[in-house]
């Protein structure tokens, strides 16, 4: 294990001539410079880059106030090939980006909940794992208001059990909000699985939004395109909204969405389109076949693998990833080492 630190630390100081980067792991011995993430954002300067290794003790809440760059592991990371050859995740508990956090990158983090308190803007949400638990009543993804630059994207977001709260929640005075690629899972009967205020407006596109019985989704002021709506005898409500080429298991579209000149299509069947086994993730690939394959508004394929910035399994980090690595536990001389290395787009 000491071979294997040695060897990730060598790839992470190759990563950046420039701002500085450093290493948080929270188990003892392993030789990162910092074993709190809180301690270790405190000591950064605007532009640094933490990297926060996975272990099985939770990082905590923690408050992001400056311009920094914070890179997890990923998720579900025993469930596909070649993620890492540690499969824990970097896991906190509530992230809140405050103000100061302006241009803050967050990537490859499983938490329970992530907040961007009002007025923060221009981040960067990508490739995460949040699942809001905890139930502390509010969305497991949090746009507080007035928010503005937000790119959210290739992330997978679920609600609390039987939560009242949208997982995903834009809120009032929230502009340029890109929702692009995640899968979105709701778990509250009756409530929305998306909530974009009446005072926001936001480009939504090539997204899962899966709700239970009766869920639904509030969608205002919007561009909605390519996407999958999966909410079982749910409704879509909201006004302002243009909706392009998605599909839905909805017996209808409101009045926000034009109807089927606008190539919308409800009513659908999910066994026919996606594969249904596998990953977490994986399962929601489109099968062979599939009706949605190609059918996005620019030819592009429908769901959270298609378009121009394809959802990623396991929400492995644009670095690399050592997902293979073996050594002797001990012996002299020249000793064989077999590492398998990949690069993540």
């Amino acid at each position: 294990m000491k071979k294997l630190v040695l060897l990730l630390s060598l790839i992470i100081i190759g990563l950046s001539a420039q701002a500085k980067i450093y290493r948080v792991n929270n188990n003892p011995g392993t030789g990162a410079q910092f074993a709190s993430f809180q301690t270790a954002h405190d000591s950064a300067h605007a532009g640094d880059t933490i990297y926060v290794e996975g272990t099985n003790i939770s990082y905590g809440n923690v408050n992001i106030n400056k311009k920094i760059n914070v890179i997890g592991p990923g998720y579900f990371l025993a469930q596909n090939p070649q993620t890492q050859v540690n499969p824990t995740t970097a896991l906190f508990g509530t992230i809140i980006c405050a103000t100061g956090s302006n241009g803050t990158y967050l990537t490859g983090l499983e938490a329970n909940y992530l907040t961007l308190n009002s007025g923060v803007n221009n981040l960067v949400i990508k490739r995460n794992y949040i699942h809001g638990n905890g139930g502390i009543g509010q969305p497991s993804l949090y746009l507080a208001g007035n928010n503005a630059n937000v790119l959210i994207i290739q992330n997978y977001i679920t609600g609390v059990q039987n939560s009242a709260y949208a997982p995903l929640g834009v809120y009032s005075g929230c502009s340029s909000i890109t929702i692009s690629n995640n899968y979105c899972e709701g778990t509250g009967a009756g409530y929305p699985v998306l909530y974009i205020d009446p005072a926001s407006s936001s480009v939504i596109t090539n997204n899962i939004f899966k709700g239970t019985t009766n869920a639904g989704t509030t969608i205002n002021n919007s561009t909605v395109n390519n996407n999958f709506i999966i909410i079982p005898n749910g409704t879509m409500n909201g006004s302002g909204s243009s909706m392009h080429n998605n599909f839905s298991t909805a017996a209808q579209f409101d009045t926000i969405t034009g109807g089927n000149p606008n190539h919308n299509h409800i009513g659908i069947n999910t066994a026919n389109y996606f594969l249904g086994f596998g990953s977490s993730d994986g399962q929601w690939k489109l099968k062979p076949g599939s009706p949605a394959i190609g059918a996005g508004y620019n030819g592009e394929d429908c769901g959270i693998f298609g378009g121009l910035d394809p959802y990623v399994l396991s929400g492995m980090p644009t670095v690399p990833s050592v997902y293979f690595f073996a050594a002797p536990s001990s012996g002299s001389g020249t000793l064989p080492v077999h590492v398998k290395i990949k690069s993540n787009k």
